[in-house]
């Protein structure tokens, strides 16, 4: 096989934000033999802070839609091609637009360290266009973690040394500070409280204590981080906050195996999104538990799934949930796969979506040709956040004969239709004349959530 070498000459900023000087550079790297130039297209107001000493010269060298369109036109003049290193989505969009023929992926974007990393990485990715991807800013040393928050606790989430996740009580055993605070991040080898230096390793134990050596009878061996129980099971990280957490394999007993056939944990997250919602959490729950709302609020849903051909298959306790009949091959924009059907699946499979929600907080769709699963978190009494992510099998996210943003799209469409008429129940719910009508027969999910969860509250 033959290997083209292509030469790239990094402009990034050095044009210093003269577009006369960025179309001399141009010029000067075709003469010298180079077949493209790269440059760096960034909002200084994301990166840096405005009370910076070189402010001036920062802003000065943001490379605005309109500069990348006078020297994108340059180079295709100069026979030499043009890309830029991308660090937020709306850049992507905007050069894909110019056709360009490839992306740079910067280091700092790979590590998530930007405000808008993973929405940039997935708009990228979505190009199906040739990546420079760089990782100077990397270290296999560095242990990911992941904060997270619920009422008043705040948990972290790690993978250790030994590539296992471990989950703690984001509170320091000496004053009980949160010991972090970015949402994101990576540990090296040690957990450090920013308050008075307690230090933790990667599996929770207390290892440095200043000055407190002289202190009596003080063992650092009783001193550990708290942790919480924690399972992983078909690529989904469980947590029980339990001080006796009960065991997996008995609540679980149900659903264990019940989704192999579509082999969840192999397959990718490839969007993801986020939807603030004023209303209380349980409405969500239950507007994902029925489809009776259909035909007034998702018509095109209605036709591609009859609602009355609805059947429940998981009634009682924690997980409830069933499937619909597909009429078209997908549930997607136009009806049409918009990935390779699941290798596994039975015939019977192929023609159904199936909706499951899992107490308290995870509702998963089970399709033909992808996964979606949302995740919702109470924000209050009467707001929450939802996470709601696409999976798909690698084959659809690096084969361009297939369009996920097929069924992205749909469904998009259809949360911020569900929102918005959930966002209508809480206000109605708070009126003073507001008493529960009767659940119909499409509504038997509802009144088992209901016992479920009432009776969670009676056992506490």
């Amino acid at each position: 096989m033959i290997m083209k070498v292509i030469i790239v000459a990094e402009i990034a900023s050095n044009w210093e934000g003269s577009v006369t000087k960025a179309k001399k550079l141009i010029k000067e790297c075709k003469k010298v033999g180079a077949n493209a130039v790269k440059f760096q297209v960034w909002r200084a107001a994301d990166l840096y802070n405005k009370k910076h000493p070189n402010w001036k010269e920062i802003k000065k060298s943001e490379l605005t839609f309109e500069k990348i369109k006078l020297l994108k036109d340059f180079a295709d003049r100069n026979n030499i091609d043009f890309f830029c290193s991308l660090f937020y989505p709306e850049a992507v969009e905007f050069l894909n637009s110019l056709k360009v023929k490839m992306y740079k992926v910067a280091s700092r974007t790979c590590l998530l360290k930007d405000p808008y990393s993973f929405d940039t990485l997935q708009k990228v990715a979505r190009t199906r266009k040739p990546i420079i991807i760089s990782m100077g800013m990397g270290g296999n040393k560095n242990k990911i973690k992941k904060i997270f928050s619920l009422g008043n606790e705040s948990l972290f989430i790690i993978r250790n040394e030994d590539k296992n996740l471990k989950v703690f009580y984001n509170t320091c055993r000496h004053r009980g500070t949160r010991i972090c605070s970015k949402e994101n991040g990576k540990y090296s080898k040690s957990i450090q409280c920013p308050y008075h230096g307690w230090t933790y390793d990667l599996s929770g134990r207390l290892i440095a204590a200043p000055n407190m050596d002289n202190v009596e009878q003080f063992n650092k061996d009783n001193y550990p981080l708290f942790p919480a129980d924690l399972i992983e099971w078909e690529g989904f990280i469980l947590i029980n906050l339990s001080d006796n957490p009960s065991s997996f394999q008995l609540e679980y007993k149900s659903i264990i195996n019940r989704f192999s056939e579509w082999e969840i944990k192999d397959i990718e997250i490839y969007e993801s999104k986020v939807y603030h919602v004023n209303c209380n959490w349980k409405l969500i729950i239950q507007n994902f538990s029925e489809c009776y709302h259909c035909p007034m609020i998702h018509k095109t849903l209605a036709d591609i799934t009859p609602y009355l051909g609805g059947r429940n298959d998981i009634t009682s306790g924690p997980f409830l949930g069933g499937y619909m009949e597909i009429n078209s091959e997908s549930i997607t924009m136009d009806g049409k796969l918009c990935g390779p059907i699941f290798k596994n699946l039975s015939k019977m499979n192929i023609k159904r979506v199936y909706y499951y929600v899992l107490f308290p907080n995870l509702l998963l769709s089970l399709h033909p040709d992808y996964v979606m699963f949302h995740t919702v978190w109470p924000d209050g009494p009467q707001k929450c956040k939802i996470n709601c992510n696409w999976l798909f099998a690698k084959e659809a996210i690096i084969n361009s004969d297939y369009q996920p943003s097929k069924a992205i799209d749909f469904w998009h469409k259809t949360n911020l239709e569900d929102w918005e008429i959930c966002e209508q129940s809480q206000l109605g719910i708070q009126s003073n004349k507001y008493s529960p009508g009767p659940y119909s027969g499409q509504e038997s999910l509802l009144a088992a959530y209901d016992n479920y969860y009432l009776s969670m509250l009676n056992k506490t």
